[in-house]
């Protein structure tokens, strides 16, 4: 009996040392491991605006009221960092308002709020996920690993591309903030260019390729009926590779003009871009171009097309188009804000420049008297009174010929037929008239 409770009594000892140590460390794994890898799940509730504006001005762009809004399907991308929770990060959805819900997972087991969280992290990022962005190919959400506590967001500039403006300002914004105060204020990231392509031919796919010297958006558009191409682009506003003046174009391999000058795009902002594609077949003087980008006999421009130049001078396939009228309503003006006038003259074209005409322009366009030097206008002035223009006065046109030292060249008309040079200085350089040429 002795031996048999001795027994019993070693047998229980080694048991329960081992029942013991079980466990303390199966609670010990239960409440402080995250025994699968994965991170802690937390509950989250988040208020959401654009701007710290009305909490529901995200996602849909309602071409009505100019106003964006949020929508079914919206999604919010959260991560960060935090001293004790560690990494954090978790796709919420947008319930109603300005109000987003869900989960995020945690590096580490946080047993506060979320807010507490957001507030106290050392750094903290939010992005909106319009809906149906996983079509458009723009915004990608990485999963470095099984772990989803380290999620992050990227961006594939390549496809920075949409057909329509709604389209382009919901998906491409790029929406985001970086810093959290009892919820999150969105702004966007990214310029919005909104072009419209005219004079290619009508109901056909082109090529469209757009670079800002960075990256390349490469895609296709189809051409309406009446050969227009239209499509959105976004593009890094404010920051690097932003000035439009290295950004390049094609559209059905034809080179698009952009920008005459730098100018910086700005984030948020949209951009309306117009282009006609310039195609001059066999021009002849006499002849005008059109809105559409084409010469035509005046008495033979079709039915919904505008005169805007009439050709002055040929050279083979190029030569100069003088405007119908005189910049600034025919009143005088100085020859900084001509130049300027000249560049922004409408419409735009592709291959083509309008500009102030330089002496040489001038006499070009100019039939050549039996002086030296000497030129006559009166036959232009004929021209241009026949295609439906306005004739020039006898007064004193800019030239885009600078002379140096505050001299500007100018083209004195006078006697109703001749024409001859001359310049301006200090107080006289606002007492000219300027008219513009498309030179092609």
């Amino acid at each position: 009996m002795k031996t048999k409770n001795i027994c019993k009594a070693l047998a229980l000892a080694i048991l329960l040392p081992t029942m013991l140590l079980s466990t303390a460390c199966s609670s010990e794994i239960i409440n402080n491991e995250n025994t699968d890898g994965k991170g802690f799940a937390l509950p989250v509730t988040v208020n959401v605006s654009r701007q710290c504006d009305d909490p529901a001005t995200k996602a849909t762009y309602n071409a009505s009221t100019k106003k964006l809004e949020f929508s079914t399907g919206d999604k919010l991308f959260v991560n960060g960092t935090h001293t004790t929770a560690g990494q954090f990060a978790g796709t919420l959805t947008w319930t109603s308002g300005g109000t987003f819900s869900g989960t995020i997972t945690t590096q580490h087991e946080w047993t506060d709020t979320a807010d507490a969280l957001f507030t106290a992290a050392t750094k903290i990022n939010a992005y909106l996920l319009p809906d149906g962005y996983e079509s458009t190919g723009f915004l990608t959400i990485i999963p470095w690993n099984s772990a989803e506590y380290d999620d992050d967001i990227s961006t594939v500039n390549s496809n920075a591309f949409a057909l329509t403006l709604a389209a382009g300002i919901e998906q491409l914004s790029l929406e985001s903030a970086n810093a959290y105060s009892s919820g999150f204020a969105l702004t966007p990231v990214n310029a919005i260019l909104n072009f419209t392509i005219s004079g290619l031919t009508a109901s056909t796919e082109v090529a469209v390729v757009f670079s800002d010297s960075h990256d390349t958006v490469d895609k296709k558009v189809t051409t309406d009926a009446s050969g227009n191409a239209k499509f959105v682009v976004g593009v890094l506003g404010t920051g690097a590779y932003t000035n439009i003046q290295n950004c390049t174009l094609t559209v059905g391999g034809k080179s698009i003009a952009l920008a005459s000058g730098s100018k910086t795009l700005e984030k948020g902002k949209i951009y309306n871009i117009s282009r006609t594609i310039l195609s001059i077949t066999n021009p002849v003087v006499g002849q005008v171009i059109g809105n559409d980008g084409k010469n035509y006999a005046y008495a033979h421009l079709p039915g919904g097309v505008t005169a805007v130049a009439m050709i002055a001078y040929v050279n083979g396939n190029n030569g100069l188009a003088i405007a119908m009228a005189d910049e600034n309503n025919g009143n005088y003006i100085m020859w900084d804000p001509a130049m300027a006038a000249a560049a922004a003259h409408a419409p735009k074209f592709s291959s083509g420049t309008w500009k102030i005409p330089s002496r040489t322009d001038w006499k070009n366009m100019f039939k050549k008297g039996s002086g030296y030097e000497q030129y006559l206008y009166n036959q232009l002035n004929s021209a241009i009174e026949s295609a439906g223009g306005t004739p020039f006065p006898q007064k004193s046109y800019w030239t885009s010929t600078d002379g140096g030292d505050n001299t500007k060249y100018i083209m004195v008309f006078n006697d109703g037929t001749y024409v001859h040079d001359g310049s301006r200085q200090g107080k006289e350089l606002k007492t000219i008239c300027a008219r513009s040429c498309l030179a092609f």
